[in-house]
């Protein structure tokens, strides 16, 4: 077999329409932008020889999964051709494991017809190549994203590390640590099989000896929190070890599947914060952030700023374990193009990049973050010798750049210093009644409305919202040309409660542009279990959609809002992103959702004329009669008796077509602890039930059915009531 001429693979690329030019011509990245903001790649890798088809499909797709990055991947070799899903988790015992197609072309034969209708570039750019590949894998089970494994064999080696000594705490030091480590080693800055062999010896000295030559170069993650030889055992050494030696879970003895140099650092932050809020923020409202509604949201904020003002200070005022503050970072970085300039990358990581938050550990991660975006592009033999010459480089950020503290009640945070962008995502919903300190001063400064403790701020913000409070709150910190984007539940724009919050906001605020991203909740925060570990399910996400909201200091003149509510596409759900035309987007006076509190709604799923014709008719409608609208019951997870049970037929949403209730209606306990319990009074009487998230086969169609009687039903279903005065009509008649 003559040796293969790598401009081959070059040719069998510019047979299919693409131009690598100047790339690596044993790989090729086609990036497809697919609207302003959001872009996906594509990867062509080139295998030379037969012999080394299987090896280097595996390690490419080993690669591209740890990435994150490509929604699909090609291997090219002689004669054949593989369509691979990266989504798929890939095992070195079975290289092709994600296969979604094979072509019968290569460098060495024709390109036939069938290559060319999917793998060309004229239907990647038509979209045709993206349908094709979610047709192939809608049903694949075996799809399981870096981020999501990861994040449970960090949970199933925690709940393991915690058992040995009873300790959290511990544990989480000795993950964090480690993790730290093995990036180091993963970038070459230690032999390969480091961390391994640390561990191997079962001595806690040699661990602690580790740790201690990364502390030297400073930084928040090895100090404040000494650990002793005391504090951890052999035995969870032993865990750590095998950790980072075989996938965890599975307990095989198959490579470790993570290459810390690959996964890029954002996912990392967005990992660790759902690894705490699994442990510790249970119910405190606080959500993994995806990477690409991070990406997105920073495009529509930050970069517009670094055109004009590279130097622009960041904000996170609810900042976790730093996902925003990484990407800003990055992206600042980026736009000076100091990606190899230490000091300089440094200047901008204590200058530039600034957060809050009320979890010490939190911060923590945040630092440790931060450090990994500032060790990264940098060349390996630079930092081995900052750690042999004991050099800090690594700043200290922890009561600096980012401080423990309320951004809700705490008055001297980053006190009179501002900033040009402010960015995030604030705790949803509201502050819970309970006997919890911090939980109690948040009540008291948002709600208790006069009184000693209660900030004028917040004097609009409807029941102890925590992310209105965060909207208000954010003000003291504006510089004069500052943008701020949050992304907050959507029920603070549509909810009727929050009415006085909506006005109040948009006279205090230039409202740029507002995305209600209802549409897109099955991709974004929509609560699902990811896996189960040592038998319990393990759930991210949340329940209710999101807004995000962009907005400047108060402007006198005349505002144009961009108003966008894109839809869930097949492409925005096969690829993970915000996507959408100018059908979606409406330009609306600021003037008009001030005076005309009905258009937020309206907008969600309709236009000027169906704004109008609502209107004309409300305008029609005789004013003695009134509609309400309520949603029904919250139930909870685990929920307790509360007396003898009391059991009541319940209508669900999947319960009715439009028009039509099914009939055998399951029946549930009423006497039980719920999450949110409504009044009787809602579900006595004539009422209109309307689902209240529509079904794909509704096509955006209201599903609803008329009712008297006296089913109560859950959260998914709204009732429509209409009143004359306080009495609430029979039959519907008026209307």
């Amino acid at each position: 077999m003559p040796k293969t001429n790598k401009s081959e693979f070059t040719q069998f690329l510019e047979k299919l329409g693409y131009n690598p030019a100047g790339k690596d011509v044993g790989r090729f990245v086609y990036c497809l932008e697919i609207n302003q903001n959001q872009k996906t790649e594509i990867e062509f890798v080139f295998a030379s020889n037969a012999t080394n088809f299987k090896t280097k499909t595996y390690e490419e797709h080993r690669r591209i999964w740890n990435s994150n990055s490509s929604s699909a991947f090609v291997v090219v070799s002689e004669t054949e051709t593989i369509l691979i899903n990266p989504k798929v988790k890939p095992d070195e015992s079975n290289p092709f494991r994600g296969k979604i197609e094979s072509f019968e072309a290569g460098i060495r034969t024709e390109v036939d017809q069938k290559t060319q209708q999917w793998l060309s570039s004229k239907q990647i750019n038509a979209g045709y190549f993206f349908e094709f590949v979610r047709e192939k894998t809608k049903q694949n089970k075996k799809e399981q994203e870096v981020d999501k494994d990861l994040l449970l064999n960090l949970i199933a080696l925690r709940l393991d590390l915690s058992a040995e000594k009873d300790s959290e705490a511990v544990a989480d030091l000795l993950i964090l640590r480690s993790l730290f480590l093995k990036y180091l080693e993963d970038r070459g800055i230690y032999p390969k099989g480091f961390v391994s062999k640390v561990l191997s010896t079962g001595r806690q000295s040699e661990l602690l000896q580790a740790f201690d030559s990364v502390g030297k170069i400073n930084g928040d993650i090895f100090k404040n929190e000494p650990l002793s030889e005391a504090d951890f055992s052999s035995k969870q050494m032993q865990d750590l070890n095998r950790f980072f030696n075989s996938d965890y879970r599975s307990g095989q003895g198959t490579l470790f599947p993570y290459e810390f140099q690959h996964i890029p650092i954002q996912l990392i932050s967005h990992v660790y914060e759902a690894f705490l809020n699994d442990s510790k923020k249970h119910g405190k409202g606080i959500y993994y952030t995806p990477q690409f509604i991070v990406r997105f949201m920073l495009e529509e904020t930050l970069s517009p700023i670094l055109v004009t003002d590279p130097d622009v200070a960041v904000m996170d005022p609810a900042c976790g374990s730093g996902a925003f503050l990484v990407e800003s970072f990055r992206k600042i970085v980026q736009a000076k193009h100091v990606q190899f300039d230490f000091n300089e990358k440094k200047r901008i990581l204590e200058k530039q990049i600034f957060g809050i938050d009320n979890d010490g550990q939190a911060l923590r991660i945040a630092a440790f973050s931060l450090y990994l975006a500032l060790l990264e592009d940098l060349d390996a033999g630079f930092i081995r010798q900052q750690i042999e010459d004991n050099s800090p480089i690594l700043p200290s950020l922890i009561g600096k750049n980012l401080l423990y503290g309320n951004t809700i009640t705490d008055d001297h945070l980053f006190k009179d210093k501002t900033f040009g962008c402010i960015v995030g995502n604030p705790p949803w919903g509201s502050v819970p009644e309970d006997d919890n300190n911090e939980h109690q001063l948040e009540r008291r400064a948002i709600g208790e409305k006069g009184k000693v403790g209660s900030k004028a701020e917040y004097q609009s913000v409807s029941t102890f919202q925590r992310s209105q409070a965060f909207i208000f709150s954010v003000s003291k910190w504006l510089s004069p040309d500052a943008i701020v984007g949050l992304i907050v539940n959507n029920s603070n724009f549509l909810n009727e409660n929050a009415e006085l919050f909506r006005r109040t906001f948009l006279q205090k605020y230039k409202l740029i542009s507002f995305f209600e991203l209802s549409h897109l909740n099955p991709i974004l925060f929509k609560k699902k279990t990811i896996g189960i570990v040592k038998g319990e399910k393990i759930e991210v996400g949340a329940t209710e959609p999101a807004a995000f909201l962009v907005f400047s200091k108060e402007n006198k003149a005349a505002v144009q809002v961009k108003y966008v509510a894109p839809r869930l596409t097949a492409l925005s759900k096969h690829l993970n992103l915000v996507h959408f035309t100018q059908r979606d987007v409406r330009i609306v006076p600021q003037s008009v959702l001030l005076e005309d509190d009905l258009a937020w709604k309206v907008l969600v799923n309709g236009d000027w004329d169906d704004l109008a014709l609502i209107r004309e008719k409300i305008a029609e409608r005789d004013l003695e009669y009134d509609i309400e609208c309520k949603s029904g019951f919250k139930p909870l997870k685990n929920m307790g008796s509360i007396g003898e049970p009391h059991y009541r037929p319940l209508i669900r949403s999947e319960d009715f077509d439009s028009y039509y209730l099914k009939e055998n209606l399951t029946f549930f306990n009423w006497n039980q602890t719920l999450g949110r319990r409504r009044d009787e009074k809602i579900f006595e009487g004539s009422k209109i039930l309307i689902a209240f998230r529509p079904k794909p086969e509704d096509k955006l169609r209201l599903r609803c059915i008329r009712t008297s009687n006296n089913e109560i039903f859950k959260n998914d279903v709204s009732g429509i009531y209409i009143k004359k005065g306080q009495r609430q009509v029979s039959g519907l008649a008026p209307f």
